[in-house]
């Protein structure tokens, strides 16, 4: 199909709202990107996104949205890799604009297994030690003697 394309969009694209940075997430939670482009409904538009400077490639885990103006990629079961700066670059035959945002991932490696406080960490091992509540049970001897009374025995009645 041939388009009239100075009827179709008179203005170069603008980013009306642009990407926020998103909190940072944990290793396996999903990220959402958006923001909202102008001019609408120019069939002339290119929209792609980069992570770091690198085409974003779009498969199973990353899913792009372009939809009368709505701009939007996700980013499913995020890993730390996944951390850095996301660009979103709009194109048409008047020009071009772009936006970013940063992408922060915790990995479960961030997660900080060091103690802070040494003093603490010592005693609480103390409390742990299982050395310190061992017992040392011996083998019981096996004595073939008859039982000797210590005490004379004496008769106790039942009345029924």
């Amino acid at each position: 199909p041939h388009y009239d394309i100075e009827e179709i969009s008179k203005s170069k694209p603008i980013f009306v709202t642009p990407l926020s940075d998103p909190k940072p997430v944990s290793e396996g939670k999903n990220i959402h990107l958006e923001c909202r482009l102008e001019p609408m409904g120019d069939p002339t538009m290119r929209v792609e996104w980069f992570h770091n400077g690198r085409s974003v490639t779009v498969g199973s885990r990353f899913r792009t949205y372009y939809d009368f103006g709505f701009v939007a990629l996700d980013i499913i079961h995020a890993t730390s890799l996944d951390t850095g700066e996301y660009t979103v670059r709009a194109t048409n035959h008047l020009g071009t604009a772009h936006t970013s945002a940063q992408v922060r991932v915790i990995s479960h490696s961030d997660i900080l297994t060091e103690t802070q406080n040494e003093a603490a960490l010592e005693q609480i091992q103390f409390l742990e030690d299982a050395s310190r509540h061992r017992r040392v049970v011996g083998e019981d001897e096996v004595v073939m003697t008859a039982p000797q009374f210590t005490r004379p025995l004496h008769n106790i009645e039942t009345i029924e």
